[in-house]
């Protein structure tokens, strides 16, 4: 019996050190790894953490988390001690939607629906804008965004604005010169139609310039020459 506690306790002994070794109960700060960025850099991430040269422990972890997550443009943030001198840095950016930019609003509409101020906008010209008279309508833009991804209509031309009207509905901008009226009601329909309207198109090796798809039972449709 004093065999097996003294094996015991000698396996507890030994397991210690080994456990510190692979799980390190706190770092001082010489080298970050950073992984998940695509937008934010990595000397923003460094600067904004504030954990070069410092000591993290489970207890002051929260403070460098906190740090991080001022920056609109993370979602989730974690950090992982990797040695005595080195920690991982784990980012989930925020998924962006949209941009929007006009007089009275300036920023980023992300998946959700949420709206982010911004002042520079220039990492995100290859998000669509969107115009809309009141932020409560960015909901409409997502479902369009979602039903155009739904039938690959994106495969099919680049978007470059949807434009939400109280009085004319919404109205879809392509890259390439395309206006496309949806109007107010039966979305799921009408983008179902106009991915007809757009195949057809295209096996005709034409370019439906103009569609108007603002009544459900009918659309008008012009074509370039």
């Amino acid at each position: 019996m004093k065999n097996k506690i003294k094996f015991y306790a000698i396996l507890i002994i030994i397991s210690i050190p080994i456990y510190g070794l692979f799980n390190p109960i706190f770092t001082i700060v010489k080298e970050i790894e950073i992984s998940g960025i695509k937008l934010i850099s990595k000397n923003e991430i460094i600067q904004s953490s504030e954990l070069e040269n410092k000591i993290i422990t489970i207890f002051n972890k929260q403070t460098f988390l906190n740090n991080l997550y001022r920056s609109q443009d993370i979602k989730k943030v974690d950090i992982i001690k990797k040695s005595y001198s080195k920690v991982l840095i784990l980012i989930e950016e925020r998924e962006y939607a949209f941009v929007v930019n006009q007089e009275d609003a300036k920023g980023l509409i992300d998946e959700t629906g949420s709206f982010y101020p911004k002042k520079n906008l220039d990492n995100f010209t290859n998000l669509p804008i969107l115009s809309l008279e009141k932020m409560e309508d960015a909901s409409i833009g997502l479902t369009l965004l979602s039903l155009l991804k739904k039938y690959k209509l994106v495969d099919k031309f680049e978007l470059s604005e949807i434009k939400i009207d109280q009085i004319l509905g919404v109205q879809i901008y392509s890259i390439e010169g395309q206006t496309i009226l949806i109007g107010t009601n039966d979305f799921d329909e009408k983008i179902k139609k106009l991915e007809i309207i757009i195949s057809k198109a295209i096996d005709k090796k034409k370019k439906a310039v103009f569609i108007d798809l603002r009544e459900t039972s009918k659309g008008v449709v012009n074509y370039n020459l």
